[in-house]
């Protein structure tokens, strides 16, 4: 027997041979759970509780759960009032790997909704208007506008050490024009400082480097976001630091 309840009707969906599902117990915080064989286990991290807290019961009542597998991604879509959170079964052996989606420059509503593979493609209704979309594996653009791509990395420690050039691995090639990447430090976790320019992309450059040459000293902590505007494509990933 499994004392979990789930917080809403559609707070629920098959998902990699069991069931996952939002539960909001009166014992503790509401967290995302899958099933399966008698036994549950959590899944969700600590920032996605935290997201997963800020709503009333009333409001994760409402939420909706799908699941989608496509190029060896099994995804777990939750669609919240204001977040639309995806976990990724196969990438989380390491631990759970969750990320947040958007629409738009800012931190709009992720607006795709009901994804189902149909005549060969993969479709989606929408949210905000009467429209269907089909996924596109070579954009990243939605509807033809440029999105707004957010990436953090952990604050480390680094005490008065010497940091020479930051760099993360990227494909590279496939954009129509060259974009550039927007990347910031901070020291606190909350306040990041001045943005800078890097070039990440650039038409038929298969083997461009995306490398920050130049950081400088760190006092103690450090941690860094990336912040990329773009159509084309993004697949940035192996962030790594040279440090003496």
């Amino acid at each position: 027997m499994v004392q979990k309840g789930i917080a809403g009707t559609y707070c629920k969906t098959p998902f990699a041979d069991s069931y996952a599902f939002i539960s909001n117990p009166a014992t503790g915080a509401p967290s995302v759970y899958i099933i399966g064989s008698g036994q549950v286990s959590p899944i969700a991290s600590a920032s996605i509780e935290k997201i997963l807290r800020s709503y009333t019961a009333d409001e994760l009542a409402d939420g909706v759960m799908e699941s989608l597998r496509f190029d060896a991604h099994e995804l777990l879509i939750i669609h919240l009032p204001r977040h639309v959170l995806v976990y990724d079964a196969s990438s989380s052996a390491n631990g759970p790997q969750w990320c947040v989606l958007k629409t738009g420059l800012y931190d709009d509503v992720y607006r795709a909704i009901d994804f189902i593979y149909e005549g060969n493609q993969i479709t989606c209704g929408d949210k905000l208007e009467s429209v269907t979309g089909k996924l596109q594996f070579d954009i990243s653009s939605q509807y033809g506008l440029q999105q707004e791509h957010l990436l953090f990395t952990p604050l480390f420690k680094a005490d008065n050490a010497r940091c020479f050039d930051l760099e993360v691995e990227s494909s590279t090639g496939v954009a129509q024009y060259a974009d550039r990447l927007f990347l910031s430090a901070t020291t606190d976790g909350i306040n990041y400082g001045r943005e800078q320019m890097i070039e990440q992309n650039e038409p038929f450059v298969y083997d461009k480097r995306v490398l920050w040459k130049k950081v400088g000293r760190i006092r103690k902590n450090i941690g860094f976001k990336l912040r990329v505007i773009t159509k084309s494509p993004v697949t940035l990933s192996g962030c790594q630091i040279r440090i003496e």
